[in-house]
């Protein structure tokens, strides 16, 4: 479990350094892996805003924007990205700015043209895995800093879960035993949103078939919603955390279920109810806690067979359908071995060697092999 200490105080005040903090959660019997200080770039790595985008003279993939990063007069950068337009403020390397890769920028020119900086994108800043398009900041002021950017500028504690703490595998969980340990206050802000219209029953239906297994299961119908890319500070809380960001949709799901420790799945209401208008709806609600109150049904049934390449059919068995499949054995069927000859003296002590090898490395368990004239010794 990633824990972004800046995503931490939001819910418990810290009022240490990481270290001592991680050295009193240890002491609390909880294990920490590693403390990671992410963020701390070049502060001539400054937000600009475009103010106008022109083609290259002579280079057809490269364009010439001025930027105002809010000192003097506005700077001239050749950049290759796509997506470029006015008024987006973006994330840019000024001359003497150093990455994180250890590259140190400086003013050239290409292709006849002057660039004075380079116009950054998350991979470059070491900020994320989006390498396609520039870094945009769209809340920001030109000329901050993005060391000075609310979220950049963090601590990250991965902790090991041990089985019997399952309620640390959400920021809220890590909060409630920080401030346990520590007797600092816990901040448990419900969030309460406004509906309106009808209820959302009439639309979506919930089918539990077996209460044992599933409980609950909930469904909430939300409207007006267009996916999108995520704001920049999502985006890099669940990149800190370990998860990689989709979309706004798929994005605020994985956000509440790292906070609050509750899943969540989001479906197109649209592609549901275009099936069956609301009848579609309610069979997939249904087949979603029917899938959730399956999981315990799977039965695996294996045996043997001489087949060839020395492998067994397995067969699974789910609400009554099997499933045929294969999986490799470690070793063939007693008839297979009865008809090989074993080998002698040194070729046998090398053909044992690679035979452990070969069946360490399928996954296998490995079993003696003696020659038909040997009888192994019961120990």
């Amino acid at each position: 479990m990633r824990v972004p200490l800046a995503w931490l105080e939001e819910f418990v005040t810290v009022g240490m350094t990481p270290s001592a903090l991680a050295e009193r959660l240890t002491m609390a019997g909880l294990e920490i892996e590693s403390i990671e200080e992410v963020g701390r770039l070049d502060r001539r790595i400054r937000t600009g805003r475009i103010l106008d985008v022109t083609p290259h003279p002579d280079a057809d993939g490269l364009h010439v924007c001025r930027v105002d990063t809010a000192e003097g007069a506005p700077i001239q950068v050749v950049s290759g990205a796509p997506g470029l337009a006015a008024d987006q403020v973006v994330a840019v390397a000024l001359p003497g700015a150093r990455l994180p890769d250890g590259r140190e920028m400086a003013a050239v020119e290409l292709r006849g043209v002057a660039s004075a900086g380079m116009l950054c994108s998350e991979t470059e800043l070491g900020l994320g895995e989006d390498a396609s398009r520039v870094l945009e900041l769209t809340e920001e002021a030109p000329g901050t800093p993005l060391v000075d950017v609310a979220g950049v500028v963090d601590t990250v504690i991965a902790v090991e879960v041990t089985p019997n703490r399952g309620d640390w595998l959400s920021i809220l969980g890590v909060a409630r035993e920080i401030a346990a340990v520590t007797g600092a206050k816990l901040r448990h802000p419900r969030p309460r949103p406004r509906e309106a219209g009808g209820p959302a029953a009439q639309d979506v239906r919930v089918r539990v078939e077996d209460a044992a297994l599933c409980p609950r299961y909930c469904a909430r119908l939300v409207r007006a919603v267009r996916p999108g890319p995520s704001p920049f500070w999502l985006r890099l809380r669940l990149q800190r955390a370990g998860m990689r960001p989709i979309d706004s949709i798929v994005d605020a799901t994985n956000y509440v279920m790292l906070e609050r420790g509750q899943p969540l799945h989001a479906f197109d209401f649209e592609r549901i109810a275009g099936a069956r208008s609301s009848s579609g709806a309610r069979s997939r609600a249904s087949a979603c806690a029917r899938s959730t109150a399956s999981t315990a049904r799977w039965t695996a049934t294996t045996w043997s067979s001489p087949t060839r390449a020395g492998r067994s059919r397995s067969r699974v068995s789910w609400a009554g359908r099997t499933l045929p499949c294969m999986r490799a054995r470690a070793c063939s069927s007693s008839r297979a071995r009865s008809s090989r000859r074993a080998p002698s003296g040194g070729r046998a002590a090398a053909s044992r060697s690679r035979r452990r090898r070969r069946i360490a490395s399928s996954g296998g368990s490995i079993r003696r092999w003696y020659p038909r004239r040997s009888t192994p010794s019961r120990r």
